[in-house]
């Protein structure tokens, strides 16, 4: 079984910059993605129920408030 890849059939879509936080005996995966609506990437945060299986729903911890586009000087 590869267990490579972290799945969630409610939300599949590409995911970077993962990392695992354990936080009072529990365990959480944040990462870098996308939602349904716009390309702009987000960062969210969903419960474990083992090293290698998400648990439930993620829930979106922020979003840019800026495009990331340069300004252009005064």
């Amino acid at each position: 079984m590869d267990k490579s890849r972290l799945f969630s059939s409610l939300e599949d879509h590409w995911a970077i910059d993962g990392m695992v936080l354990e936080q009072n005996d529990k365990r959480y995966f944040i990462w870098l993605s996308r939602n349904r609506v716009d390309i702009i990437q987000r960062l969210y945060i969903s419960r474990m129920s083992n090293p290698w299986t998400l648990e439930g729903l993620r829930v979106e911890l922020s979003y840019p408030s800026t495009t990331g586009k340069p300004l252009a000087s005064a």
